[in-house]
């Protein structure tokens, strides 16, 4: 039963409850007994009971059109809700369009970028391929030059310490030759410390014929610790000269007096290998020779030959 037809039930009990109170109280026989008296008790409670419930009728009438008030604004919130929700959805609707408008373009360019990379990678193999044929080719022709360069690099590199002995023996020579010491007897070179003594202790009468020059294993250690040293900047002290001879006799050599051209800075060649020393300690060491990485020698006196 809904709020208004409850009111309605409630108007209608109450006139018929007041009627019959009234037409009681009127007829002829006024007289109340005890049982008039009970039932109009009765009839009084109902009369406040149906007022009681008429007024919790009003009541909940007041919050139901409360709520009725509070729905509707609810209702037009939500409309409006809807509202923007559709226009967002609208705004939404024309960005993915763009978007995907944009996103077939770069596929399209993607597409136009993938043909052309595939394009430029078929060329770059052909080319590649051409100049794998063409290193082919060149291969031999490489590797003999190679060889070549490294037969003239070992050569240039002797030829540097055999310029400075060629050269004393040679100036040596012509002035001996212009001083008459050498009319009779020939000059014998010192280049060899074996020979040097040799003929020092089998034949001391000849000794005067040996050239007074070093041998180019001294003269290079003598240009290490004087005019290298002041060319690199550095004390003469830390320079260790190592000399690499098949000879055992220059080891013996580099300790003889008069080996010392910088006083404090040791002998002018600090140490001697042999050739066979020095392939023993690069057997040590498991160096692989014929596979080591070509580089090209060090010019510490410049490029230049008289020999």
């Amino acid at each position: 039963m809904c709020a208004s037809e409850l009111k309605r039930t409630l108007g209608v009990c109450l006139q018929g409850l007041a009627l019959a109170v009234v037409c009681g109280l009127l007829s002829p026989a006024h007289a109340q007994s005890d049982k008039e008296q009970e039932q109009i008790k009765r009839l009084r409670l109902q009369i406040r009971q149906l007022q009681q419930e008429q007024a919790s009728s009003q009541q909940a009438q007041s919050r139901a059109d409360k709520g009725r008030a509070e729905a509707e604004q609810a209702l037009k919130s939500l409309q409006a809700d809807v509202g923007q929700q559709k226009t967002a959805a609208a705004q939404s609707g024309r960005r993915a369009t763009a978007l995907a408008s944009e996103l077939q373009g770069v596929r399209d360019e993607n597409a136009r970028l993938r043909q052309q990379l595939e394009q430029a990678a078929a060329t770059l193999q052909a080319q590649q391929a051409e100049a794998q044929r063409q290193q082919g080719l060149d291969r031999t022709v490489l590797a003999d030059a190679q060889a070549q360069r490294q037969a003239l690099e070992t050569r240039h590199a002797q030829c540097r310490t055999d310029n400075a002995a060629l050269y004393g023996l040679g100036t040596e020579l012509l002035h001996r030759l212009q001083a008459g010491d050498l009319a009779d007897l020939p000059m014998f070179t010192s280049c060899c410390p074996g020979w040097v003594r040799f003929l020092k202790s089998q034949y001391p009468d000849l000794t005067g014929r040996l050239s007074t020059a070093k041998s180019p294993q001294q003269m290079f250690g003598a240009v290490a610790k004087t005019w290298l040293a002041q060319r690199l900047g550095c004390d003469p002290k830390d320079i260790f000269s190592i000399s690499i001879m098949p000879c055992v006799a220059k080891k013996a050599e580099c300790e003889l007096p008069g080996m010392q051209s910088v006083p404090d800075a040791g002998n002018d060649v600090d140490l001697v290998l042999t050739t066979r020393e020095f392939a023993r300690m690069a057997r040590a060491e498991h160096i692989d020779v014929p596979h080591l990485e070509e580089s090209p020698f060090d010019t510490p006196l410049g490029d230049g030959t008289g020999a």
